[in-house]
């Protein structure tokens, strides 16, 4: 029983001994030869994102990948994991040096391979890139996020920008006119990458719009992110192609919407919108900052009329209903960062309030107010006046029964608000209380005279 336990001991030892062999316990050296153990290493799990798999014959090869070596000799197996150093080289026990800085992976293969075959020419060498390295990449320009940024070989110049940016502001100003916006485009911005001198272009709208990886190439040492303000102008929405292009002289809206393939059966170009992003700068004032430091109860009326004017034109968009000005509008010449919005075409018209039968109604031509009511079942008891709803501008306008309202309105049918009885008699007695009190204080003073 004693010598099994030791005999358990033993192997026991042995087995941890080998899970931390290093690279040179691989070999015992004799003279001027080498001869192989046969000792296994284990590899670890390197599970990494990809977008695709990777392309041997354009993967360049840099300072942290990772390869699986293995290698079978008549002396025995040889397996461990080599590491690319920061000069380029790798280190193959027993084997030598290899450079294979800036080389594909296949040539990269074939230099490592070849070199083994020098040293043992009836070798069998397998060797696999198993882990991705990483490294920085600077971003400059307009951007708050300017510096270094620890980026893996298989990201893209739109994974970086992802990990920068969440969600701006223009984003979430966009995302309420238009439901499907892709978010992180930097529409209001250029990005251009700078690589060995060169500078190529990056097209993150068509990337996210159509998928395009052309414009959007993978990240490399030594890159340079610039990020500058656009001068281009977009189209969004309801047109057959999204666009974005450099603003031209003599270009007008009308040209910008051709560009974008003209509107679709489903826009309604009688309710465009329009944004020019430069201009949003305004929206943030000196003015607004200095009264909302202000204490509320210090404020004046005229700094609340202010505050409560500015914020109720903080989404900068321009709306454009009226025929003559639209078409006026589209003839006139474009500007940077003009941001046009063709909206979906809303075929409904919504009723609410006061109604018997509130709720969402087909929309038709030249009906009134008054007959959507009355397919709403008709005015409530205790309706009132009648609004129209601009879901536009959230301007509230009072109408009659006869006024024809736009698709995508909404009528709103006030009510009158009723009190419970208890209620109304709690007010009475207040009142009664209250006058009381006065006609007391009255007959006192005029007493006292």
């Amino acid at each position: 029983m004693n010598f099994l336990v030791f005999l358990l001991t033993i192997n026991f030892c042995l087995a941890f001994n080998t899970s931390n062999i290093n690279q040179s316990d691989y070999y015992e050296q004799s003279g001027s030869s080498s001869k192989l153990n046969f000792p296994i290493t284990k590899t670890k799990s390197n599970n990494q994102i990809l977008d695709k798999f990777i392309d041997e014959d354009s993967y360049l090869i840099g300072a942290g990948d990772v390869f699986l070596f293995n290698m079978i000799t008549t002396n025995g197996v040889f397996t461990l994991e080599i590491i690319v150093s920061p000069t380029g080289d790798v280190l193959i026990p027993v084997v030598g040096k290899v450079n294979i800085k800036d080389k594909t992976l296949a040539d990269a293969y074939i230099l490592m391979i070849d070199k083994c075959k020098e040293k043992y020419e009836d070798a069998y060498v397998y060797i696999n890139l198993i882990k991705l390295r990483e490294f920085k990449v600077l971003v400059t320009g307009n951007s708050k996020y300017s510096g270094m940024h620890v980026m893996s070989s298989n990201n893209r110049v739109s994974d970086l920008i992802e990990s920068l940016y969440t969600f701006t502001y223009l984003d979430t100003l966009l995302s309420k006119h238009l439901f499907d916006y892709p978010k992180n485009i930097m529409i209001n911005k250029d990005i251009d990458l700078i690589r060995n001198d060169s500078i190529i272009a990056i097209n993150l709208f068509d990337y996210y719009y159509y998928g395009d990886n052309s414009y959007n190439p993978i990240l490399i040492e030594e890159d340079i992110i610039n990020i500058k303000s656009t001068n281009k102008i977009t189209v969004l929405g309801e047109v057959e192609k999204p666009t974005r292009v450099f603003n031209s002289k003599n270009m007008t809206y009308n040209d910008i919407l051709n560009i974008s393939g003209g509107i679709k059966s489903s826009g309604d170009l009688d309710k465009i919108k329009f944004l020019n992003y430069a201009g949003l700068s305004s929206y943030h004032t000196n003015e607004k900052n200095r009264i909302l430091n202000i204490d509320p109860k210090y404020r004046s009326d005229t700094d609340e009329s202010f505050l409560s004017a500015r914020n109720k034109t903080m989404d900068g968009m321009i709306y454009i209903s009226d025929n003559l000005k639209l078409e006026d509008f589209l003839n006139s010449e474009t500007n940077e960062g003009d941001i046009l919005i063709v909206p979906q075409k809303n075929n409904f018209i919504e009723v609410l309030g006061g109604i018997n039968n509130p709720g969402t109604y087909l929309y038709t031509n030249n009906k009134t107010i008054g007959d959507y009511i009355e397919s709403a079942g008709g005015l409530s008891e205790n309706s009132k006046n009648i609004y129209m709803l601009d879901v536009n501008t959230g301007s509230r306008v009072k109408v009659g029964k006869y006024y024809i309202p736009e698709s995508g309105s909404i009528i709103f049918v006030e009510e009158k608000i009723g009190y419970k009885r208890w209620d109304r008699i709690k007010d009475i007695i207040s009142i009664s209380a209250s006058i009381s009190s006065v006609l007391l204080v009255l007959n006192n003073v005029m007493g006292g005279n």
